[in-house]
């Protein structure tokens, strides 16, 4: 497999992963079946009316499910008819009965041979929809090998290695892959663009039959073209750069004395603060993937909740159902004092360029916030390095921030009544008492 297949290959991987845990995180559990176990099937005389989660080693389903299907399972096979969406994480799958909704894969080895009644997204090493199968809406496809000999009524979208069609698609065809092959009978009837270092083979001269237009792109090319929209690019960066500087003024006059104290941190212990970041965001990652991990326990304990060790189910939904607020508002709050970082360090790197032309000290005043976000954005957008000078200001100006509030809580707390400094207690003099008394 090609180095950028296997790249853009990874990403679309995870994101039908993430698209598949929402799923289930999403999905309403009232009146749902779950069912888990090494064999799951579903009789043809079987019918659920509502959603349907399955968890095991072998899914079967040859009757009916009204209700969405969610299932990680090592072999799934669909000879039933499911009435609405399915979603599949499988290492094999393979589709023979009817979907009246969309159908989402992510599997190593994906035989269609069925009907699905909207759409097709497929993350798969190898999938092939084979002769009699039909996707009545569009078709996206993220895979290996990829071979089309079905129909397709829609827009059609592919990345592969290696692509052979010999199908019929109503829609427009869009490729990138290394090698593509389209043979008789295969009957196109929008345009065709791919995007390949090498020729398509494309065997008109026996049957091969393209309505519209077809399109070469070159990589190179294509590279070519991107950089034709770097104006698109540059002007999201500055709607980003007038957007946290809106955030500043608002966060400057709201919590204008914790503003001021994380400004002078940054200013005065810059190292320490640094390393305040720098322990910061090892909690925050730390607290992403207890997150992460509870999610996936919690639909563990979900699924076992309905089987025969419900009290370890009951134990983990107790027990994560807790977690998950607690690690997602500290994740979340964690993102927004990083964010907040850049805009402190853009106040410092604002007041020393215009110290020496103020008539009085203004440590976050606007215009000299809004000019270090402008010299913060030309570094950031250097190639390469602006990644990493982009991290380094969040890290910096995220530990200012944990230190100042820290700072400003203590001093919050002394000022309280009851938390002033006793004063010191009078000890009366020793030695001989004199009798003054006449």
């Amino acid at each position: 497999m090609k180095a950028i297949s296997k790249y853009k290959l990874s990403v679309s991987v995870v994101a039908a992963a993430l698209a598949l845990l929402s799923g289930f995180v999403c999905s309403s559990a009232s009146g749902s079946e779950f069912k888990s176990g090494d064999d799951i099937e579903i009789s043809k005389l079987h019918q659920i009316d509502d959603d349907f989660y399955a968890f095991g080693e072998k899914l079967t389903i040859d009757g009916t499910i009204k209700g969405d299907l969610f299932a990680f399972v090592n072999k799934s096979a669909i000879r039933g008819h499911l009435e609405k969406s399915v979603n599949i994480g499988s290492f094999e799958f393979t589709h023979q009965g009817i979907i009246d909704g969309t159908l989402r894969i992510f599997s190593q080895q994906s035989d269609i041979y069925g009907h699905i009644g909207r759409s097709l997204m497929a993350f798969s090493q190898k999938i092939t929809l084979n002769k009699g199968s039909m996707v009545e809406r569009d078709a996206n496809i993220f895979a290996v090998d990829v071979e089309l000999e079905g129909t397709i009524l829609g827009l059609t979208r592919i990345l592969a290695d290696t692509v052979y069609i010999s199908g019929i698609i109503d829609g427009d065809v869009v490729i990138r892959a290394e090698v593509i092959n389209i043979v008789p009978p295969a009957v196109i009837k929008g345009n065709l663009t791919y995007t390949s270092e090498n020729q398509a083979q494309i065997d008109t001269t026996s049957g091969v039959t393209i309505v519209g237009t077809t399109t070469w792109n070159l990589p190179q090319e294509e590279g070519k073209e991107d950089a034709g929209i770097s104006l698109t690019s540059i002007l999201i960066r500055i709607s980003c750069m007038l957007a946290a500087f809106i955030f500043a003024l608002i966060a400057f006059r709201v919590f204008r004395p914790y503003a001021l104290e994380s400004f002078y941190q940054l200013k005065d212990r810059f190292a320490a603060s640094f390393a305040a970041g720098v322990l910061g965001l090892l909690i925050l990652v730390f607290c992403l993937l207890i997150l992460i991990i509870s999610a996936l326990l919690f639909l563990t304990g979900v699924i076992l909740i309905s089987s025969d060790i419900f009290f370890l189910g009951s134990l983990l939904l107790v027990i994560f159902t807790l977690l998950i607020p607690i690690t997602s508002f500290t994740s979340v709050s964690g993102g927004v004092i990083f964010y907040s970082g850049k805009i402190i360090v853009a106040a410092l790197i604002g007041y020393f360029l215009t110290r020496n032309l103020r008539s009085r000290k203004n440590e976050l005043s606007g215009s000299s916030v809004l000019l270090g976000l402008v010299i913060l954005l030309i570094f950031f957008s250097i190639p390469y390095v602006g990644f990493y000078i982009y991290v380094l200001t969040g890290i910096a100006g995220a530990g200012a921030i944990f230190l100042g509030v820290k700072k400003c809580n203590r001093l919050k707390s002394l000022e309280q009544p009851g938390s002033s400094p006793e004063p010191p207690e009078v000890i009366p003099p020793t030695g001989p008492k004199i009798d003054n008394t006449p």
